[in-house]
């Protein structure tokens, strides 16, 4: 998974999967500053090379979180993909700062 904005830059989430098939993943869109900024989330497929190679850049930060990285595009060879447009609404605390958009 994938979000973008107006910068144009990719910003990839990792998904988990569950036993029964379904999968979640978990992001945030911008920053404190971006209320009302317009994210595109992106959810693509890959195979399992591309896969274990964005596995292998992401890292961790310092704070032994999962590291943040970007591209200018998707990964060579993504398909099946859509996407959803969300707004950050700037609610602090919350466990999501999105809201579905067009």
């Amino acid at each position: 998974m994938a979000h973008t904005s107006s910068g144009g830059r990719y910003f990839f989430a990792q998904a988990t999967y569950d036993d029964n098939g379904r999968w979640r993943a978990t992001d945030t869109f911008g920053g404190e500053g971006d209320v009302n900024q317009r994210f595109r989330i992106v959810v693509f497929l890959v195979d399992q090379e591309i896969s274990s190679f964005l596995t292998g850049i992401r890292g961790e930060s310092a704070d032994g979180k999962p590291g943040r990285y970007w591209a200018q595009a998707l990964p060579p060879g993504a398909t099946h993909e859509a996407s959803l447009s969300v707004a950050r609404d700037g609610t602090r605390g919350q466990p999501y700062c999105g809201q579905p958009g067009t």
